[in-house]
C-alpha cells in the first residue's frame, strides 16, 4: 500500500485525526494551511505558528550555541567548580580529566565546555578551593 492509499484511508476512516495530524505537520513547517473538514475551510490558528517562530533560533544563536565559552563567563566558571568538588568528594585522581570516558561525557553534555588541561587545573583552578 503506498502513502495515497494511506492518505485516502486515514481521510475517509480517521478524519478528525487524520486532520489534526496534518495540522500539526502544517504548523511544525510553518504553513499556514487550510485544513478540509467537512468541506468547510478553518486556518490553522496563528497562535500556534506564533509559538513555533518564538522557539526558532536565528542563525546567529545557533552560530553562538556552537562556540566554546570565554575563559571569564559565568558558566565555565561554575562547571570548572563542579568538576573540582567531583574530584575533592570523590577522592578521584587528576588524571580522570584525561580520560576517553570523562572526555566523551562531557563532550555529549555541554559541547561547548572545553575541558581543561591537568596544569591548569592545579594552578588556577583548585587553588580557588
Amino acid at each position: 500500500m503506498g502513502t495515497s492509499a494511506m492518505n485516502n484511508h486515514l481521510k475517509i476512516k480517521h478524519n478528525e485525526k487524520f486532520a489534526e495530524i496534518r495540522s500539526s505537520i502544517a504548523i511544525a513547517a510553518g504553513l499556514s494551511i487550510f485544513i478540509s473538514s467537512t468541506n468547510k475551510s478553518a486556518p490553522v490558528p496563528s497562535q500556534k505558528i506564533k509559538k513555533i517562530e518564538e522557539k526558532q533560533l536565528t542563525l546567529t544563536e545557533i552560530i553562538e550555541r556552537k562556540l566554546m565559552w570565554d575563559i571569564s563567563d559565568a558558566k565555565l566558571k561554575e562547571y570548572h567548580y563542579l568538576i573540582r568538588e567531583m574530584i575533592a568528594l570523590d577522592n578521584k585522581p587528576l588524571s580522570m580529566m584525561d580520560r576517553v570516558g570523562f572526555r566523551r561525557l562531557m563532550q555529549k553534555a555541554l559541547p561547548r565546555y572545553k575541558i581543561p588541561s591537568r596544569t591548569n587545573i592545579t594552578d588556577k583552578i583548585v587553588p580557588d578551593i
